[in-house]
């Protein structure tokens, strides 16, 4: 027979045993994504871009067309973008992925092309985006002609998220700017473009 004495420490135990149970299976939960990763769902699907490029340090003047298939991934915790176009300076092809940061309550895209180039954070070639009322703003800076500008894309989504409008601009300074190129997304069905399409495989 156990004392009472006994007894109030075996119950002790069972409760600190308890406690720490618990504890252990919060932690071993995985971690669930977020309002804000979840918010990046406005980017999820297949897209078919019509853009429109003033001369800039950048590119020449011209029209061009892409598009991209968007989808979360690693849990849902990131937006994962693959993308083919063609601009007045030639095709291209990228990677793009997008993280949001709870603790800034921003966004971080990191970029790879197909010609060789990849987004360095130490020259300020991160993207940070930021959202508010369905309208997403995009800041980084990136070379053009030998010299660095601030670069900035605003996208306003439609009320059903079918398609968006997006503004692109730079500035060397940070207060004056210029418009970089503008075009409207649409999302298809569709994996690939139409086959008339101009960034259709050849």
């Amino acid at each position: 027979m156990v004392s009472s004495r006994a007894g109030r420490g075996l119950w002790i135990l069972r409760g600190v045993a308890l406690v720490a149970l618990s504890q252990s299976r919060l932690l071993s939960q995985p971690p669930v994504p977020g309002p804000g990763n979840q918010a990046l769902n406005a980017y999820v699907g297949n897209w078919i871009f019509a853009q429109e490029f003033q001369a800039t340090p950048f590119s020449p003047a011209g029209k061009g067309t892409k598009h991209s298939q968007a989808s979360l991934t690693l849990g849902g915790f990131f937006l994962e973008e693959r993308g083919e176009g063609r601009g007045p300076d030639g095709t291209y092809a990228w990677l793009a992925v997008t993280a949001y940061d709870p603790e800034s309550r921003n966004y971080q895209q990191f970029t790879f092309d197909n010609r060789g180039f990849a987004s360095r954070p130490d020259h300020g070639e991160v993207v940070i985006g930021k959202v508010k009322s369905g309208t997403w703003t995009w800041t980084w800076d990136e070379e053009g002609e030998g010299r660095r500008y601030h670069c900035e894309a605003v996208d306003t989504f439609s009320p059903d998220g079918r398609n968006y409008s997006y503004q692109w601009r730079y500035s060397a300074d940070g207060k004056t700017w210029k418009p970089w190129l503008k075009g409207v997304a649409t999302k298809t069905p569709k994996e690939s473009p139409p086959a008339d399409s101009p960034v259709a495989p050849r």
